[in-house]
């Protein structure tokens, strides 16, 4: 790689703006490429489970090249204004071409709105019309047209969640019998 010369410049990720050294490099394939003293400095979390990027120790938050198709994608049924330190429950519309099951809904990261925070929910959609549950963290009122991209959905894993309950219960059935079986020992002697 050669290296061309270096530049410092304002980043801005979901809000959060610090400044940053560049070092100019010909050829690269991507337009930026952020460092690991960026990353520390701005104490930088990488979720690879939920595959996301937070600064500002988790105030700032945005997702990492994950793209959801288009039936993932819940929408807002109508317009609705959200006032400011507000907590609304609105209806969203999921894709006819998504097959109802148990789903997580979850909010999609984008650069908009990022005043608002919609809640990470399980739910058992019977319809193609569930609700969304978010805040409005700002001082000014937030409108949300008729729909509106602001969640995503997605089934829900139950299997794997089962086998842990069985295993934490099975875990804490053994324990119990066992401090049972102590107990009528001590009983007997």
């Amino acid at each position: 790689m050669s290296v061309i010369g270096r530049t410092e410049a304002y980043v801005s990720i979901a809000g959060y703006v610090c400044e940053v050294e560049f070092i100019v490099v010909a050829a690269l394939h991507h337009n930026i490429i952020l460092g690991l003293d960026m990353l520390r400095e701005s104490n930088a979390v990488i979720d690879m489970s939920n595959s996301t990027l937070s600064v500002a120790n988790n105030l700032f938050t945005v997702p990492l090249l994950q793209r959801f198709a288009p039936h993932h994608i819940l929408r807002t049924v109508n317009s609705v204004t959200v006032q400011p330190h507000h907590e609304v429950q609105l209806p969203v519309r999921i894709a006819p071409q998504y097959k109802l099951c148990p789903s997580i809904i979850e909010p999609l990261l984008t650069s908009q709105h990022m005043s608002l925070a919609v809640a990470k929910v399980y739910v058992e959609p019977r319809e193609h019309v569930t609700v969304c549950q978010l805040v409005n963290l700002s001082d000014k009122p937030v409108i949300l047209p008729a729909r509106k991209a602001i969640a995503t959905i997605t089934p829900a894993d139950l299997c794997s969640h089962r086998v842990v309950i069985v295993k934490r219960m099975n875990r804490v059935f053994r324990t119990f019998m066992s401090m049972t079986y102590r107990m009528m020992l001590k009983l007997k002697h």
